[in-house]
């Protein structure tokens, strides 16, 4: 809602959604690195979610992901957009 401040940052998490536990969590600097590389971060740890199995694979319980997707529909894959309407 705002211009990030210094030391602020976002985080893109995905969780089981069978015992909660965290599977993945990609952190960006968005107060050091500006807002303009926000959607570029978001790009980057939706594809290191998909592109690696192990990340979509719960340690805790053995639950499988459905593939990430970002914000932005136009910007999904085909792949992505569908994994989307599962939730």
């Amino acid at each position: 809602m705002r211009y990030p401040r210094p030391g602020e940052r976002d985080m893109f998490a995905w969780y089981c959604e069978q015992c909660c536990a965290m599977m993945h969590c990609a952190v960006h600097q968005t107060g050091r690195l500006g807002f303009e590389t926000f959607w570029r971060a978001e790009t980057d740890a939706v594809t290191e979610f998909n592109s690696d199995p192990t990340l979509r694979r719960c340690r805790n319980c053995g639950w499988e992901h459905p593939l990430g997707y970002r914000f932005m529909a136009t910007k999904n894959s085909a792949d992505e957009e569908a994994a989307r309407l599962t939730w």
